[in-house]
């Protein structure tokens, strides 16, 4: 994980991270965003091999069009001074951050075999 932090995405708070890999080797670059709402977790992500989702102008209108179909919740910034939220963040972005890891070391095993 290169960076991660707070967002809001369609006036709910939204933590994101930023990442990379490397497959058959390329880099792969990755970006994340997660949403909670109402014990539900949506995702949105983007990936790839030539620069950083980040540096992607498109992305302030992808994600102004990520619709969750919830009522929405009143537009707030998460401080890191809220410990327990934050290391939730940080946890649900390792695991993740290993999910990718582990998918891409099965896709090289299986082309291997």
């Amino acid at each position: 994980m290169l960076s991660d932090g707070y967002t809001n995405v369609n006036g709910r708070v939204a933590y994101w991270f930023a990442g990379e890999g490397f497959a058959n080797g390329r880099k792969i670059s990755t970006l994340r965003y997660a949403v909670c709402e109402k014990g539900s977790l949506y995702q949105l992500m983007a990936e790839s091999i030539k620069s950083s989702p980040l540096n992607d102008n498109e992305l302030a209108t992808i994600l102004d069009s990520f619709q969750i179909h919830a009522e929405a919740l009143p537009s707030a910034t998460v401080s890191r001074n809220d410990a327990l939220s934050y290391r939730i963040g940080q946890i649900t972005g390792f695991l993740l951050v290993l999910i990718l890891v582990g998918a891409i070391g099965v896709r090289l095993v299986r082309k291997r075999a």
